[in-house]
């Protein structure tokens, strides 16, 4: 009787998990969404390696249109088989690259095109698409709709999804490109809705930051009485802009904030008004004066704290690569607390805070 439960203990402590100190990561969240454009396979990989599984849903670049509005498709198989082993979902984006004449051949050939990309994410084992034809009309309305639900009926038997970018609206408009959406009827159709929370001052306008916190909140509330709020997923802008006498409202990285600003020996300040962090300084070199925009960890987290506060669904960037590094490790670890904005402090990847 000793030597059968003896053989019983034994048995069950070898079916215990074994300790080899190495701590397993926690699945990708795919509520999330993560853009990438202009990259390789493998600057991608290297990308996410450092987003401690934040990001589940993978958004790459693979769906352009040719000029007689046919599907161009640049999927990688070897990056498709990447995310899968590695428990992301992949959804391309499809995008006219904002040239509105594209758009409309789009969606005069929107039953063909529609075809085509249904039979693409089909062909590739793909988990869905993304719909980011951008700067159409009002009078697309209806055929965005429609092309839309062309994905919808030939990809959700197969167990597939469909997404769709947004612009962020803020009121009713029934004119140029936040006319085009039928929101209520959209909301009801596709499976997320990516709200570009973004592009609150651009290329050639006036200073400023791309998401001011009060800014991003309007979308929101307007959005979320238009679509069911467990659809929505919050965008966020990884990038910047600054400006000078010769550039209105360039973009650039965060990295590229960072050489700019630690060259000039200047330092990012908190806007309290806009919730996020800027710059004004003299280049050393050129004495050109810019006024830099850029959104710092601290100024992301807070954009994200918003996902909970309206039950999103979900948040996601545009774009990887272009990001401070310090949101991964904020976003892996909840109790930590994200550093006071306005203060100095070390390792802030070189860009100080001023007191």
């Amino acid at each position: 009787m000793k030597k059968a439960i003896l053989g019983w203990i034994m048995m069950m402590l070898l079916l215990l998990p074994f300790d080899t100190g190495v701590q397993a990561q926690s699945a990708p969240n795919i509520n999330n969404m993560i853009y990438l454009y202009g990259g390789s396979t493998e600057t991608y990989i290297q990308q996410l390696s450092i987003t401690n599984n934040q990001v589940g849903t993978l958004v790459p670049g693979y769906f352009d249109i040719d000029a007689n509005g046919n599907l161009v498709d640049h999927v990688d198989p070897d990056f498709v088989k990447f995310a899968h082993e590695n428990g992301y979902k992949i959804t391309p984006f499809i995008s006219n690259h904002w040239d509105y004449e594209l758009g409309q051949i789009a969606m005069q050939n929107r039953v063909e095109l529609a075809t085509q990309l249904a039979d693409a994410v089909l062909m590739h084992n793909l988990d869905g698409v993304d719909f980011d034809i951008e700067n159409l009309s009002e009078h697309n309305r209806q055929e965005q709709t429609e092309f839309l639900k062309i994905l919808v009926e030939r990809l959700r038997p197969h167990g597939k999804t469909v997404s769709i970018a947004v612009a962020p609206v803020q009121y009713d408009s029934t004119h140029g490109w936040f006319g085009s959406y039928d929101f209520e009827t959209i909301g009801q159709l596709v499976d997320k809705v990516f709200i570009m929370a973004y592009e609150q001052h651009w290329l050639g306008g006036s200073p400023g930051p791309q998401a001011g916190l009060a800014w991003t909140e309007a979308t929101i509330r307007y959005l979320t009485g238009k679509i069911p709020k467990e659809k929505l997923v919050l965008g966020i802008p990884f990038f910047g802009r600054y400006w000078t006498e010769e550039s209105k409202g360039k973009p650039f990285t965060f990295d590229q904030a960072d050489d700019l600003v630690r060259k000039n020996d200047a330092y990012l300040e908190w806007d309290d008004t806009y919730e996020t962090t800027f710059a004004k300084f003299t280049d050393k070199e050129t004495g050109l004066e810019y006024e830099i925009w850029i959104d710092d960890a601290d100024s992301l987290m807070k954009r994200i704290e918003l996902v909970e506060q309206y039950q999103l669904l979900g948040w996601g960037g545009w774009r990887i690569g272009q990001e401070d590094p310090r949101i991964w490790e904020m976003l892996k670890t909840e109790t930590e607390t994200a550093l006071e904005p306005g203060v100095k402090y070390p390792g802030q990847v070189g860009l100080g805070l001023a007191k």
